[in-house]
């Protein structure tokens, strides 16, 4: 029987390298983006409520909500990279795990 020790797909988290602000970070998930997007958006929520249905209202915090909204997008980027990373190694452990149980002697022996 084959060792455990030499199986081909990950036994562990994967790792994803994630770029943000600049900065390459290699992260197992996204929490802390998201709860960046929950503070962001609990804050355009608290600058909304002060809102008195006129456009003038919120001429002082205009760029504070295109900083919000620019932002969200960059975290939205980060999550779909997370993802497309995250399929590609679910992809890559699927075919090693196809190719280690097609090897003929892995399966040696099953049927006697």
């Amino acid at each position: 029987m084959a060792d455990a020790s030499n199986q081909p797909w990950a036994l562990q988290p994967a790792t994803f390298t994630v770029v943000d602000k600049g900065e390459t970070l290699r992260v197992k998930d996204v929490q802390r983006w998201v709860d960046e997007r929950k503070q962001l958006l609990r804050r355009a929520r608290e600058i909304l409520q002060k809102h008195d249905g006129s456009p003038v209202s919120l001429y002082p915090h205009h760029a504070t909500l295109v900083g919000i909204i620019r932002r969200l997008e960059e975290i939205r980027s980060i999550f779909a990279s997370f993802n497309r990373e995250r399929n590609r190694h679910a992809d890559a452990n699927i075919n090693a795990m196809i190719a280690y149980f097609s090897d003929p002697k892995m399966m040696e022996g099953i049927d006697d």
